[in-house]
């Protein structure tokens, strides 16, 4: 017989350190956007505040959407690699689209915004990752997170 512990327990250190979510040539060290992950409250009420307002809800609806995208990008996407098919070696490094195409550009989170505001389905992808309890119990880390 299982009891809650045991199907909602979360890895604290996974929550806030991330994990690591290996995509098709690309992974993405991910922390959990809330819960133990404290930093991401911290930095949300820190942009709210930068607009004169007590909460996020008190933020119109296209605001709060950007001041997300903001904080997911610094607080939670802890890093984002490409894979260098030649040598098997991981690279940091996000890719963008400008005017002369798709570029690789340096990870940090002005870039990676960049790219999730021009992939928004790659964006809900990572929030759903990132929102998701199951995302850091350490038996699906070992299981289904490759590294």
């Amino acid at each position: 017989m299982k009891n809650p512990y045991e199907v909602y327990e979360t890895d604290s250190s996974a929550e806030i350190d991330g994990v690591w979510q290996e995509l098709d040539g690309w992974r993405i060290l991910l922390a959990r956007s809330g819960s133990k992950n404290t930093l991401w409250d911290k930095e949300l009420d820190k942009e709210v505040k930068k607009l004169g307002k007590a909460t996020i809800s008190a933020v119109s609806p296209e605001a709060a959407n950007k001041i997300v995208m903001k904080v997911f990008s610094k607080v939670c996407v802890k890093a984002h690699e490409i894979l260098n098919e030649d040598t098997g070696k991981w690279k940091s490094g996000v890719f963008i689209r400008d005017d002369s195409g798709v570029k690789l550009v340096p990870f940090n989170p002005k870039n990676m915004c960049t790219c999730l505001k021009q992939l928004p389905d790659y964006y809900d992808d990572l929030r759903k990752w990132a929102d998701d309890f199951t995302t850091f119990q350490a038996e699906v880390e070992k299981e289904t997170i490759k590294k």
